[in-house]
Parts: C-alpha cells; structure tokens; sequence
C-alpha cells in the first residue's frame, strides 16, 4: 500500500474498479481530482464530490454552505419532496438551503417570489407601520392599502369610509353615515356622497332610512332615536 501524503488524500481507495492493481489514493470528500495536475482541487459550489469524482448538483442546486458535501436548493428555492425537484419560494416565505422560511410577524408577506432573507418581508396590503420598529397594523377605519410593501394606508376621499379596519382597495370606500350616496353615481371609489337631507330620515353606509313615526334622527343623521316624550324599554318603546 501507498502512503497518502496529501491532505485531501486521507485514505487508499480503489476509485475506478475492484482490482487491486488500480487501487490509489482519493481525494477527501468536497475535492476532485485533476488530472491535468495530478491533483485534488476543490470542488465547486454546484458540484457533489466524493472519492474525487464529482457529480452535478442539480438544476438550481449547490452545495450547502452549513452540511458538508450536502447539495440543497439555491437560495430563493424550496425543495419540493413531491416533485423532488427545487421549486420558486412562495410569498409570504423566504427561502434558503432549500428550507421555506415564513414572514413571522402578523401582517407581513414578501412582495415577490424566490424571495431569499427576511428582510424581504414587508407589509401586507391592508398594513402599514409607524416606523421601522413597529409591527405591521390594519389601516384603521377609513383607510385602504392596495400595495404590498411600507407605504402609508391611504385615507377614503371627501366624506367616505371603510366598514372594516384592513382594507385593501378603494372601492372598499362607502359613504360614512350621515351621508347619502349620490342618486345614478358610480359604485366604489368613484362613488360621490351627498349629505343627507330628508327630515326624518338617516343615512348609514350610503342608504337613506325613514325613522318610524315616534323617532327622530340623532344630530348626525345616523340613527334613529325616540322622540321627546317616548323612551326604549326592554320589549320596545
């Protein structure tokens, strides 16, 4: 037996068949072996080495930078055991050594695909944050959010609202109670409101209602209340 001098020459291996004659030292694992140099040079980040040979990694494959001689998904990638193929990280993850990683924080996604580091999570739409500290909120009522990302919720034109906190169009504008949706106007964000104007009536989320004969509307149009002189019980009036 030979002795291995080199060190990516620990051990006496028979590399191209069982035959004893062949036998010779291989390189360690993670080199192959050159043989212009007669030599063992590292192997590169897509290859698999073992015994010097080396092996393609695979379509968007490397080697991994935390498992020896370990091949994984490129960054950006998950590997997919179904397919047994690498597929493009989803939203909402990011993306390494082939594991998917999500956005942990509530209100947060990736504005992209093969997203690769953390910092790729921002906010949802619907969401915004105060500062670069804050966690990720719902717009407040009367705000919307159509992008992905830390821009500002923006408020509802003129006398518009929202029903709910989180919105994420502006068609989820509706008239605020106290006003009336304009007669044959537009739907959603190029809806006009008009203050309401009948008497006896309130106006709520757009709609005009006639308050029955022993109500009257409240100061602001928007409900209906008793009348001087009749007061709510437990059954009614």
């Amino acid at each position: 037996r030979e002795s291995c001098e080199s060190d990516h020459l620990p051990v006496i291996c028979d590399v191209g068949n069982f035959n004893a004659v062949a036998a010779r030292c291989a390189c360690a694992d993670g080199y192959r072996f050159n043989e212009s140099s007669e030599s063992c040079v590292e192997c590169d980040e897509f290859s698999l080495c073992t015994r010097g040979l080396a092996s393609f990694c695979g379509d968007k494959m490397k080697l991994s930078s935390e498992r020896d001689n370990t091949c994984v998904c490129l960054r950006g990638y998950v590997w997919n055991a179904q397919t047994r193929s690498c597929s493009p990280c989803p939203k909402g993850f990011w993306c390494t050594e082939g594991r998917a990683n999500p956005c942990s924080m509530p209100g947060m996604t990736t504005k992209y695909t093969h997203s690769t580091h953390v910092e790729d999570c921002v906010c949802d739409k619907g969401h915004s944050r105060l500062n670069a500290s804050a966690p990720c909120l719902p717009c407040s009522l009367g705000f919307f959010k159509a992008t992905v990302g830390f821009d500002e919720c923006k408020r509802c034109e003129g006398s518009k609202t929202t029903l709910y906190v989180g919105q994420t169009s502006p068609d989820m504008c509706v008239c605020a109670h106290g006003y009336l949706k304009h007669s044959g106007g537009d739907q959603g964000a190029g809806m006009q409101c008009q203050p309401c104007t009948e008497r006896w009536s309130v106006c709520r989320h757009g709609e005009q209602e006639k308050c029955p004969d022993d109500e009257v509307p409240n100061q602001g149009l928007t409900r209906c209340i008793c009348a001087l002189g009749f007061f709510r019980g437990h059954t009614g009036k």
